[in-house]
């Protein structure tokens, strides 16, 4: 009898452990999509010209016009996490924006029926590093792109003074900063706050306001008042920390001073180099 009832006893005590954990992992269930269920949307996030409510959620700023929290430019949000992930190849972008200045060797591949981010032709393989050139050295790189070269005889890369600018909508190598170029010429189209410097040799340079980054391309110069940009160029002044060319002025390629324009289009450009130099002094931080 004893036994018996032993053995009823722990079948029971079986049957509610059992029963213990498939509730618990119900229950928990029930908890984790409650809890997602409850998660704002980023686009849902309320927020305050003066407060920090999208600080929690990195890659977003306070949308002041309509009180909500949005992505970046260079994010896309994730509407199943509530996240702002940064763009990746593939995802879409404007020719004019700066959504793929996260991409190393990408840029805003515009040739298709809608604009992506996409790899520079030499950096086709995945997460935009350089084709294998091991077998023919530089020939397998220079025939799909004529400004590159095979890196280390093993990745295929742009040359020396040649990059894949973000900012641009080619996916070939352009000159940057060191590049020959021509006074008459648009060789340093592709080079944000660039233009081409013929007090000597014609090169490729960073603008007055500008600073060399990762010694082909160019950046703002960090500012905390107006004088340290008007010291470089009379027409610009610090805007958020970097300096920018003044309303009315832009940066438009062939000087290296802020030039007076009288129309929107100079307010635009300048507010792109801002942006583009305030990103990528983001991204190295």
């Amino acid at each position: 009898m004893l036994l018996y009832l032993s053995y009823v006893i722990n079948v029971i005590g079986d049957l509610f452990a059992t029963e213990m954990i498939r509730w618990s992992s119900l229950v928990f269930g029930c908890v984790l999509v409650f809890r997602h269920g409850a998660e704002a949307a980023v686009a849902g996030t309320t927020c305050s010209a003066n407060g920090n409510e999208c600080a929690a959620i990195a890659n977003s700023f306070c949308d002041v016009t309509n009180t909500v929290c949005k992505c970046v430019d260079i994010a896309t949000e994730d509407a199943a996490t509530s996240t702002c992930p940064l763009t990746a190849v593939g995802e879409t972008c404007t020719a004019s924006g700066s959504e793929c200045t996260t991409i190393t060797n990408g840029f805003c591949d515009t040739s298709g029926a809608a604009s992506v981010c996409a790899c520079g032709t030499v950096y086709s393989l995945a997460n935009c590093i350089g084709a294998d050139c091991s077998t023919n050295g530089d020939s397998d790189c220079t025939g799909v792109d004529p400004n590159s070269v095979c890196v280390g005889s093993a990745a295929c890369g742009c040359k020396a003074t040649y990059g894949i600018h973000a900012a641009g909508t080619s996916g070939l190598c352009q000159p940057g900063v060191g590049a020959t170029c021509t006074a008459s010429g648009s060789e340093c189209q592709y080079l944000t706050g660039g233009y081409c410097d013929t007090t000597a040799t014609p090169v490729c340079a960073c603008a007055d306001i500008m600073m060399v980054q990762n010694t082909i391309f160019c950046e703002a110069k960090s500012c905390a008042a107006d004088s340290t940009c008007t010291t470089a160029d009379a027409n610009s002044e610090c805007v958020k920390g970097l300096c920018a060319c003044k309303s009315t002025y832009e940066l438009d390629g062939t000087s290296k001073s802020c030039v007076a324009t009288g129309g929107s289009n100079a307010i635009t450009a300048s507010i792109a180099v801002m942006l583009m130099s305030l990103l990528v002094s983001v991204l190295q931080h």
